[in-house]
């Protein structure tokens, strides 16, 4: 039962932690006004959330929102088609732009596998360049339950949306979707253009690979490039935002690098005025453990201090804490697999 309810409580922590634009609450599937208010009502939210710009709302809220449309839909019509008829470049933000400007599809591709996160980080892709066909595979955070179907759906829709925006024609070449779906598969067939599966191993969709050089219909190499350095920045931003424990152990590490006494978890914890517990909680909700982070600020100041210095391997070891050359000697060989002096010579001679 305790296993349970820590992997609900870490499932809520997750989700509760991702944060989506407010371009994502789409109502107007909902003609009744105060359905709307209703809705918005339930799960916390208001009419400002969803009319005022660049408000982000929680990922609890959203799967929240999601899981009450469905309940709430009566449409033959699957509720994942009414929703990605709402959607358009707009409503993607920069990223949308981005997308649209790209040089080609190729190029979309690279952008919606970097940026994807900054409008939905529930849902990754992955793509698989082949001779023939190129893939693009969908997962969706498991955390977000039967949301997460609809999730990947609209997502896969989206798609196919943004693929009317090259400049020729094209089209799928099939559609597979790892869930099963309650609807009559010729809806997800006339909207596609191509046969649909259900329960199938992963879900993805495929087009031909010489489609990846068709140009985009809104290519502009100006725009893309602003657009580009303004997603960076904000990408950069969302990356300090989500990882506010993993940073601040780094800036402390850093400042204490030479003393192995204070990199200690407890005293690491007890700076920080938490638990050792919470502490490990914190870091492994961003992907980090407090070893590990040591570990690699102190490879990457070797290295550093390697190739930029003229110290001494001895004295590296002690500015790096530790208690005796050879000690350092083994660990660099571990990161690195060379030794600190031909690390040293190779960097120089290149």
């Amino acid at each position: 039962m305790l296993q349970i309810e820590t992997k609900q409580t870490a499932h809520s922590q997750i989700v509760e932690s991702m944060r989506f634009p407010n371009s994502y609450i789409l109502m107007t599937h909902l003609r009744n006004p105060q359905a709307v208010r209703d809705v918005l009502t339930h799960v916390g939210l208001g009419l400002e959330d969803i009319n005022t710009p660049n408000v982000t709302i929680s990922g609890t809220q959203v799967k929240a929102l999601i899981e009450l449309n469905m309940e709430l839909h009566e449409s033959p019509v699957p509720y994942s088609i009414i929703i990605a008829k709402e959607f358009n470049v707009a409503t993607h933000g920069l990223f949308g732009l981005a997308i649209a400007s790209s040089k080609n599809l190729k190029e979309a591709a690279k952008a919606t596998k970097k940026y994807s996160k900054l409008i939905n980080p529930a849902v990754k892709y992955h793509f698989q360049v082949r001779k023939t066909v190129t893939d693009c595979m969908l997962s969706c955070e498991p955390a977000f339950g039967k949301a997460g179907k609809a999730l990947v759906e609209i997502n896969m829709l989206v798609i196919h949306q943004f693929l009317q925006l090259a400049k020729s024609p094209i089209t799928l070449e099939y559609v597979h979707f790892e869930h099963e779906s309650s609807f009559p598969i010729h809806y997800y067939e006339e909207y596609f253009g191509c046969p649909v599966r259900f329960n199938c191993h992963d879900s993805r969709t495929a087009i031909k690979t010489k489609h990846l050089k068709s140009p985009m219909m809104f290519y502009d190499q100006s725009t893309a490039r602003a657009l580009d350095d303004q997603l960076n920045k904000a990408l950069d931003k969302d990356n300090e935002t989500k990882c506010l424990w993993t940073n601040k152990v780094k800036k402390y590490v850093t400042d204490n690098i030479e003393n192995n006494n204070l990199l200690s978890r407890d005293s690491i914890a007890e700076f920080f005025n938490t638990s050792p517990r919470t502490l490990t909680r914190k870091l492994k909700q961003e992907g980090a453990c407090y070893q590990t982070i040591i570990e690699n600020l102190k490879c990457d100041m070797a290295l550093q201090a390697l190739k930029y210095t003229n110290k001494h391997i001895s004295q590296i070891s002690d500015e790096l804490g530790f208690n005796e050359p050879q000690s350092f000697a083994r660990a660099f060989k571990r990161w690195t697999g060379n030794t600190a002096s031909s690390y040293r010579k190779k960097s120089h001679t290149a």
